[in-house]
């Protein structure tokens, strides 16, 4: 149990350390590609799994709980930021590889609306609850 805690910990150091130089690098000259992984590594893979860590931890059966309200809103939390940092690396790949391409922007923009869309949906319907098995929404 410690080692993946310990081995959990450092990937949360190492995403943020990346994030935050990647911002560094960006502060000076041309905002790009920098900023766009800057944004997957501090949103979806530092603090969306923060916090999805938070709330999954409670399952464990190691003592560990959560009030049901408050893990739903860390969840919905989590969610959001690692959709806002799977948009990041979508952007991050047409601005880099395809710039020119409409066919590149019109599946960021497609990835963007389906993101929002869920993520909208499992908020009005009460859908972040913490289960192991959650919906299609979810999975999307």
């Amino acid at each position: 149990m410690w080692i993946s805690a310990i081995v959990t910990l450092l990937n949360l150091a190492l995403a943020a350390t990346i994030g935050v130089r990647l911002v560094w690098r960006a502060r000076g000259g041309v905002q790009g590609p920098e900023l766009w992984l800057a944004g997957y590594f501090l949103l979806a893979a530092f603090l969306g799994s923060m916090l999805s860590i938070s709330v999954y931890s409670s399952l464990g059966g190691n003592g560990f709980s959560i009030d049901p309200e408050v893990a739903s809103r860390l969840l919905a939390a989590s969610t959001g930021a690692s959709s806002i940092g799977a948009i990041c690396v979508y952007a991050f790949t047409w601005r880099t590889f395809r710039a020119e391409a409409g066919w590149a922007r019109a599946l960021v923009l497609g990835a963007t609306l389906a993101f929002a869309t869920t993520w909208t949906y499992q908020l009005a319907t009460g859908a972040f609850v913490v289960v192991v098995f959650p919906g299609p929404a979810y999975w999307l």
